[in-house]
């Protein structure tokens, strides 16, 4: 049990330091080269991400 818990948190640390930042650049360049982020755009996320976490 140890072992698989230990595994599991070096697991989310690869995550967290190596994988999340690649995930972050390449999805800042798309937008980046298809017009930024409008207000328009970033009001509408922040609402259906208040949606999702409210249910």
């Amino acid at each position: 049990m140890l072992f698989l818990c230990l595994s599991r948190q070096e697991g989310e640390k690869v995550m967290k330091t190596k994988i999340f930042p690649i995930l972050a650049l390449i999805r800042s360049t798309i937008a980046q080269l298809l017009g930024g982020w409008d207000t328009a755009l970033q009001t509408l996320i922040l609402f259906m991400a208040i949606d999702y976490i409210t249910g």
